[in-house]
């Protein structure tokens, strides 16, 4: 007969100045632990765990695609922290510890197909219990100093034969939480036409490339795999209706504010991507849109 071990009356606690750090920085804190009996300790550590949850499609045997999700849990730094010895009940442990955050991040996450999450982990080993845990949830800011180069991207522009749309004017093209944006959205008609709206949007592009099962092979490896979603996180009207005539070019200024909470830093790797997004739409009924976009850099720390 299976007799499992009983837990440890113990309760963990977390004291940690501040829930929030950048990227490169480091945690000081300390664990607290009290006794709700008299047991052994036998070591403790903390850890710095990143877990990356993402979607992405997946084949199936009739030609037909499911969105899938995958999740990966990764310890990026730890310390052990001296605290063996008996303790007795009601007796209390106060163990500090610093911890570095890696410099290449990535910073939190918390998008649609994409989230990144951080915490803090505490494992306590107790003679006769099994381990006890305690997790508390951080969040990691990141200034995305890799992707700062987009900024020199050009814009690209679809004009579907009626109207060519471009910016003028901007203020800036990085986006920080609580900013603000502010330019110029200017109209060179091809033909005579309308559009019933206009309008400039402050978009998060998420692309993931691929699944997790991937091997050397390339010619085994799964296709098709790619899911991307746009999410409008801000939007200014410009106009809700707006004759276009090729004599009579059309500048309309706009501003936008940034959420004083970015969902997510400009970001890349080998499974995903996450752009920040300006776009000017020039809106159609039952047609396709003209449009402009040009890409920002997105950073959740401040400068």
């Amino acid at each position: 007969m299976f007799i499992p071990a009983a837990e440890a009356l113990i309760s963990l606690e977390l004291d940690l100045p501040t829930r929030e750090a950048t990227e490169g920085s480091v945690l000081t804190g300390a664990v607290l632990a009290e006794a709700g009996g008299e047991l052994q300790v036998m070591g403790c550590e903390v850890a710095l765990i990143r877990t990356t949850r993402y979607l992405y499609r997946q084949g199936n045997f009739y030609g037909g695609a499911a969105t899938v999700p995958t999740r990966s849990t990764e310890v990026v730094a730890s310390r052990g922290l001296p605290c063996a010895g008996q303790l007795p009940a009601g007796g209390q442990l106060m163990l500090p510890f610093v911890l570095t955050v890696p410099a290449e991040g990535p910073g939190t996450v918390a998008a649609a197909l994409i989230q990144i999450q951080w915490a803090v982990r505490i494992r306590m080993q107790v003679s006769g219990s099994p381990p006890k845990e305690s997790t508390h949830p951080i969040v990691i800011l990141s200034r995305a100093s890799d992707r700062d180069h987009v900024t020199a991207a050009p814009p690209q522009a679809v004009d579907r034969g009626l109207v060519a749309l471009h910016f003028g004017s901007l203020s800036t093209r990085h986006v920080r939480p609580g900013g603000l944006i502010t330019g110029t959205l200017g109209l060179d008609p091809r033909r005579p036409g309308s559009a019933r709206g206009l309008r400039v949007e402050l978009v998060l592009r998420q692309r993931v490339m691929r699944g997790p099962w991937i091997g050397t092979d390339p010619t085994r490896n799964p296709a098709n795999e790619t899911k991307e979603t746009d999410t409008v996180v801000a939007r200014q009207p410009l106009a809700h209706h707006i004759e276009l005539d090729p004599s009579v070019p059309v500048e309309l200024p706009f501003q936008l504010h940034a959420p004083t909470r970015l969902p997510s830093p400009s970001l890349a790797n080998e499974l995903f991507s996450l752009s920040w997004i300006l776009r000017g739409v020039a809106d159609r009924a039952l047609r396709l849109d003209p449009y402009v976009e040009v890409e920002l850099h997105g950073a959740t720390a401040p400068d």
